[in-house]
């Protein structure tokens, strides 16, 4: 352990991170992380898209597709834990590399494979290492940006979620309909949906080198009392973002802490068997002030996943179901129709996404990337949880006129708005708990919230796959009554602080308090 005699008093490295700003290194940082978040998002949302072409090579019907999406997500909620616990315990700069470049080895992997089972069997093992970066980055940016800007960095990261989705259409754009098939034994070959899997990779490569020459996080440094690394990252951020001429000790900083870090004690602490650290280590984040923080957040998680993601991935497939339909009928009719045609006829027309159906999937990464754009904006004026209200509140408004709308570029709309005002909302969670965990518990914390997400995706696409066509209004109905409710939660909860601060500011006054005291007093309750 690495010690060392303050000569000052010594700054919290929130202060410093406020004077160095968000300068070169950040943004260096940022890219790397928009990076790799691109390509989470093309593993994510690209394997919706490429089963439909991939339906035909290696014999994957709906239900299939169905079974694949939901044991990837299954691989990603039995290791989110895990990686929590890594990138706490072994540094977020070794999780994020480790993790990303495994995933991509088996992706790679996953797209040469000839037949379903082992193409499954692979899918969940790329699923198993994807949840390392999908959460990782987050944590790294955000403990290299200072306080007030941190909402809206996130904010900024996750713009590349919308590119990611625009990026993975563009290239099957280009690629898909070549139909190209290079055969090397029997009917296996070099095909379109392949080469696409590769190309998908490369915002991953490019990632993971820029995240390989950045430093690690010096909050973790502090939170395993390791001063000395700790300032050398601050002393190299400070150089490449105000010049080589001023370092941390001209700004009169010569020594760095950090509140809320682990005792020494826990720091020494490490168990032989992994699974009483992870116990051990776990257990404080359901413990007095972080109880309440985390139940929230993993109730609003899984609520937002199952509505953003497990619908997301199923807007491609279901508007490649509707595309041979025609005349004026509300989505459930068209579900229905396509059923009856699909009885009917048994052809490989069901493999191929048509250009129009790829023009959708370009919209729905636009749409996504303007509400995020959106999000940005009104972060200057309202705060996170009035923002989390009223997306809810029109993703619920969206999913009950699909049950009216007949004309079919409105049904798009109204189902795109249903699923992305919940997937958007996501990022401003997860940043109320990078704000309110302490660093040495942070990771896990972002990792259980995933987790409990991750597990309402996998019901909710397994429930999508199963009922879209067989009984389609209870399918997209149940996530109008889920939002309306969770909606009507946060209401009431508001209302009763709004009561709650208006007693409390009459006995706070009675009692000849300040009202600045009182403000701040109300504040932290809420």
């Amino acid at each position: 352990m690495n010690k060392q005699t303050p000569t000052t008093s010594p700054v919290d490295i929130d202060d410093v991170l406020k004077e160095l700003g968000f300068g070169r290194m950040q943004i260096f940082i940022f890219v790397g992380c928009f990076l790799m978040q691109i390509y989470v998002t093309n593993e994510q949302f690209g394997i919706g898209l490429l089963s439909v072409p991939a339906s035909c090579d290696i014999d994957m019907s709906g239900y299939r597709v169905s079974w694949m999406l939901a044991l990837g997500m299954c691989s990603q909620i039995l290791f989110s834990h895990y990686w929590g616990h890594f990138a706490d315990e072994r540094g977020r700069r070794m999780q994020l590399i480790v993790s990303l470049l495994t995933c991509m080895v088996l992706s790679l992997l996953t797209s040469l494979m000839p037949e379903y089972w082992s193409f499954l069997v692979c899918r969940f093992f790329v699923g198993c290492f994807l949840t390392g970066p999908g959460m990782g980055l987050v944590t790294y940016m955000s403990e290299f940006t200072k306080i007030s800007l941190r909402p809206k960095v996130l904010i900024y990261l996750s713009y590349s979620q919308g590119i990611g989705m625009v990026y993975v259409a563009a290239m099957a754009m280009a690629l898909l309909p070549s139909d190209i098939k290079i055969r090397l034994v029997g009917d296996y070959g070099i095909t379109s949906w392949r080469i696409l899997f590769w190309i998908n990779l490369l915002p991953g490569i490019a990632g993971l080198i820029i995240v390989w020459l950045s430093p690690e996080s010096p909050k973790y440094y502090l939170s395993i009392h390791k001063e000395q690394e700790a300032m050398a990252v601050l002393e190299k951020c400070c150089r490449v973002n105000k010049g080589k001429d001023v370092t941390l000790k001209s700004l009169g900083i010569e020594y760095v802490t950090q509140p809320r870090r682990r005792s020494e004690v826990e720091v020494k602490f490490r168990s032989r068997n992994p699974f009483v650290r992870l116990w051990v280590n776990t257990k404080p984040l359901f413990r007095g002030k972080h109880l309440r923080f985390m139940l929230l957040a993993l109730t609003l998680s899984f609520t937002l996943f199952a509505t953003g993601f497990g619908l997301a991935i199923w807007i491609v497939r279901i508007f490649e179901a509707t595309e041979d339909t025609g005349g004026k009928a509300t989505l459930c009719e068209l579900m229905y129709e396509h059923a009856m045609r699909k009885k009917e006829k048994n052809d490989t027309s069901f493999c191929v996404i048509e250009l129009e159906t790829l023009e959708y999937s370009m919209i729905i990464g636009v749409v996504c990337l303007c509400f995020f754009i959106v999000i940005s904006l009104l972060l200057i004026c309202l705060n996170r949880k009035t923002i989390i209200i009223s997306f809810s509140f029109i993703a619920g408004c969206s999913g009950f006129l699909l049950n009216f709308v007949h004309w079919k570029p409105m049904v798009l709309i109204a189902l795109i708005f249903l699923s992305m005002p919940s997937l958007c909302s996501l990022r401003l969670v997860h940043s109320v708990l990078v704000d309110v965990i302490p660093t040495h518990l942070r990771s896990k914390a972002m990792a259980l919230s995933t987790m409990m997400g991750r597990f309402g995706t996998m019901l909710a696409m397994i429930y999508v796959g199963y009922t879209y066509q067989v009984f389609c209004p209870i399918t997209f109905n149940l996530f109008v009554v889920i939002i309306l409710r969770e909606l009507c939660k946060h209401i009431a909860y508001i209302f009763k602080l709004f009561l709650f601060s208006f007693w409390w500011t009459h006995v706070l006054a009675a009692k000849g308090c300040s009202s600045r005291y009182s403000e701040r007093i109300i504040k932290s309750v809420i």
